[in-house]
């Protein structure tokens, strides 16, 4: 029925305008959490500063006076607050990214339908309101969002207070100090961003995947689509092109930029007979990475495992792991050779061998 390359073009189209909301979501999160900084920065130059200026500073200068306990108390408050404003932006994309799935979902399908006979009408059954809600803030085995951004604030006070007594006990000038506990707070900021692309996009392929379940006389499952250049892993250039059932949710992993488009019934499947079917799936992820220049590939597995790839040794397939984790759920990941059972430094050693000749 389907021309799957055309399907898997606009489904690309798609992917990139997600890509391009999630980006600009981030930089809102970046944006907060600089000025967040600017503020905290201006309070422990302050207090560097004035600890330098006492002729004479006992050791628990820092300490008297509630100093350190009212910066970490502020830094905390700060972070919270970052943190219910990261939650409430996540949410409000996450309902916008569901409506825009179930309206990508319509027009692939429609696109697919292309060769449809006389007489035949697609009905495309949108999901009502309360059956997509649960979407919203919500992550796999019923974990909320808000508990997943709860603990951005965990020891960041206390990371604040370290560093300030480490960086006075060794004599660093107060933009030292500040760049040194910037850089403790940093990961904050990275794991908000990680969560927010990652549930921001496991919202709108969820809500894709529900979309195709409430048209299950047109669709049978749904067909997994990777981004197919260097960023991507192993793992999804090897799911790239498989097919599955609509009851199976996409095991994506953290940062993933995986999409999927519907695997449509046939016209024989649909009850019409002597209907011209479309040219069918393209071709597979290991097909596609195969012909790719050998530069390319050393890139994407790295040096050891590409040797074992261009020897034989090991499939795209081998490198694909599933495992359960309690704040992601259910992802696929890639695989290590340790894993596979090969022997990485040997293979290096190979690989090393072979670039000398």
């Amino acid at each position: 029925m389907a021309d799957y390359g055309q399907l898997y073009r606009e489904a690309e189209r798609f992917r990139r305008a997600l890509l391009r909301r999630e980006r600009e979501a981030a930089s809102d999160l970046v944006r907060y959490y600089g000025e967040i900084w600017r503020v905290l920065n201006q309070k422990i130059q302050a207090l560097v500063t004035a600890y330098y200026a006492d002729p004479e500073p006992s050791q628990n200068w820092l300490f008297r006076y509630d100093r350190l306990a009212a910066l970490r108390a502020q830094v905390d408050e700060q972070i919270r607050a970052f943190s219910q404003y990261a939650e409430n932006r996540i949410k409000a994309e996450q309902l916008y990214l569901i409506d825009q799935a179930q309206r990508h979902s319509e027009q692939l399908v429609r696109l697919g339908l292309v060769r449809a006979p006389d007489g035949f009408r697609l009905n495309f059954n949108r999901l009502a309101v309360d059956a997509i809600t649960d979407l919203v803030g919500m992550l796999q085995s019923g974990s909320s969002l808000r508990s997943l951004l709860n603990e951005l604030p965990g020891d960041a006070g206390q990371s604040v207070a370290d560093g300030l007594i480490r960086g006075v006990a060794l004599g660093l000038n107060p933009r030292a100090v500040a760049r040194e506990i910037r850089q403790a707070l940093g990961g904050n900021l990275v794991r908000a961003l990680r969560i927010a692309r990652t549930e921001q996009l496991r919202a709108y392929r969820e809500a894709t995947r529900r979309s195709y379940q409430a048209n299950e006389h047109v669709i049978k499952g749904w067909i997994w689509v990777s981004a197919r250049n260097e960023r991507t892993c192993a793992a999804c250039w090897a799911k790239h092109g498989s097919k599955h059932s609509l009851d199976e949710p996409m095991d994506e992993h953290p940062n993933g930029r995986c999409s999927k488009v519907p695997w449509l019934k046939t016209w024989e499947e649909l009850g019409f007979s002597g209907i011209a079917e479309g040219s069918g799936p393209v071709e597979s992820g290991a097909v596609l990475f195969a012909r790719m220049p050998a530069e390319k590939q050393i890139k994407i597995l790295g040096p050891a495992k590409y040797m074992a790839y261009r020897e034989g040794r090991l499939s795209l397939s081998d490198l694909v792991g599933r495992k359960v984790s309690p704040t992601w759920g259910v992802t696929h990941y890639e695989r290590s050779l340790k894993e596979v059972g090969l022997d990485k430094a040997e293979l290096l050693k190979e690989f090393r061998d072979r670039q000398a000749n």
